[in-house]
């Protein structure tokens, strides 16, 4: 494929850009690629046998994400995660979360269908049995989106999206800090919003929320892209 651009059709380029979006996506996460290490548009597009037109779409995504920042002469640079980073993201969620999760009881309690958050729960205690952790954080992620969907508030939708990325972003150290209590936050917090309690949902978010808090910036320094502050 010819590395500077200009063959593919429209349709094609979405998909590599979503394609090349994933990919680096992933290596971050993973810790593949380091905080700090430039990410460019020539090696990209050499790694991943693309034209630099999907790139150049890719990484604004990852951008408003958190996972990089975009330099000028086509390069971006792999973000560091610091504590005060993850203390604003949870002041973000611990606002953010209890509202989803009321709103999402409240469509229950008038008749909205809850059991795509059901099997997202029960899909994830199969994990757990497992112990089966990249699965069960895959999972942990797919309830809180049918959490959200529940909600049915399109604007909290866009809203909390680039939030859950900086969420995936943390999971590598996360995932395994005390993941039977995680599960059971999650049971109780999904019993209420499928019982339609609004009030008793949002306050167990909110206590789910804040213990996340604690139990992130306490495995936070072993992150691979963590920088002190």
């Amino acid at each position: 494929m010819d590395n500077e651009g200009g063959a593919e059709t429209n349709d094609e380029s979405k998909a590599l850009s979503q394609f090349v979006y994933e990919r680096l996506r992933e290596g971050i996460i993973s810790g593949r690629y380091a905080a700090g290490e430039p990410l460019r548009e020539r090696d990209i597009a050499s790694e991943f046998n693309v034209s630099r037109i999907p790139i150049r779409t890719a990484l604004p995504r990852l951008e408003v994400g958190g996972f990089v920042r975009v330099l000028p002469r086509r390069t971006a640079v792999v973000t560091h995660i610091t504590s005060r980073e993850v203390g604003e993201l949870y002041d973000l969620r611990a606002v953010l979360e209890p509202l989803i999760a009321r709103t999402a009881a409240e469509r229950v309690s008038n008749g909205a269908d809850s059991d795509d958050v059901e099997r997202a729960l029960a899909a994830a205690a199969e994990a757990l049995h497992r112990s089966d952790f990249a699965e069960l954080d895959r999972l942990n992620t797919a309830l809180h989106a049918s959490i959200v969907e529940l909600a049915d508030t399109r604007l909290l939708n866009k809203t909390f999206a680039p939030l859950q990325d900086r969420i995936d972003r943390l999971s590598g150290v996360t995932i395994a800090s005390d993941p039977v209590t995680r599960h059971s936050e999650h049971a109780a917090l999904v019993d209420a919003i499928v019982s339609g309690h609004a009030e008793l949902a949002a306050a167990t978010a909110y206590t789910h929320t804040e213990r996340g808090r604690s139990r992130t910036l306490a495995v936070l320094p072993e992150h691979p892209h963590y920088a002190a502050e």
